[in-house]
């Protein structure tokens, strides 16, 4: 099962995001996606957990957002639903994570796209974000079969260590599927000093033994499409 997360950068690369998306499906061909700041195109919707992001611009006629994605032939052979109301319920991060339930091969998956939130508080608003989500209850109480990821907006040297005890406390409950410290973010605003992993996936322990290969897509047409590079793990199960 090959499971990627993406931030799709709809905002800024409007123009090129259906070409985003056929590249994704067609050339990626993911099983899962985790996917943020996008638009699903029609075609997808019904593969799709997606919600709009409270963030996304007012000006935007189109809101962008999270969202889940679940290939065809995948979910041919599995059922699929939004959960995203049993984790979250403050309407302050809105739209900035989808929980999806899948079920396969007698298997019981509950995965997470999330996208931190980035204001008002910069580096605070985003700390503050992560620890909400993992510090969730029934996540703590059920931590099992869970996949988590998307775009963090944060890394362990970012801000002089400012994410290091947060991502310390993930760690010791889930497996860091891309171990290695692996620049995924090509932003304008980046320098040549700054070299952030925004892009993260991990899953709880119990499914650490069936990972695969790990991949990063950072070249070709993935930069063309967004600023951000794609994450790919192989979860076999």
């Amino acid at each position: 099962m090959k499971l990627i997360s993406w931030n799709m950068n709809y905002w800024q690369q409007k123009d090129k995001h259906d070409l985003a998306w056929e590249y994704l499906v067609n050339t990626i061909t993911p099983d899962i996606a985790l996917l943020q700041e996008t638009i699903v195109p029609e075609l997808y919707k019904k593969q799709t957990v997606f919600l709009e992001s409270h963030t996304c611009r007012v000006e935007d006629p189109i809101k962008w957002g999270t969202c889940v994605y679940i290939s065809k032939d995948l979910l041919q052979k599995s059922s699929f639903k939004n959960v995203t109301e049993l984790y979250v319920d403050n309407e302050s991060i809105n739209g900035k994570q989808v929980f999806a339930e899948l079920m396969f091969n007698n298997n019981i998956l509950t995965i997470c796209s999330l996208h931190t939130n980035t204001s008002p508080g910069g580096i605070y608003s985003i700390r503050n974000h992560i620890e909400k989500i993992f510090n969730n209850k029934i996540m703590n109480d059920s931590i099992s079969k869970f996949i988590i990821g998307g775009d963090f907006n944060a890394d362990i040297e970012m801000d002089n260590g400012f994410f290091l005890e947060t991502f310390n406390s993930i760690k010791a409950q889930y497996h860091e599927c891309i171990s290695k410290y692996t620049q995924t973010f090509f932003g304008n605003n980046m320098s040549e000093r700054n070299h952030y992993q925004d892009d993260h996936i991990f899953v709880s322990k119990d499914l650490s033994n069936n990972l695969g290969e790990t991949f990063s897509w950072n070249y070709g047409k993935v930069k063309q499409y967004s600023d951000h590079t794609i994450l790919e793990v192989e979860l076999n199960i």
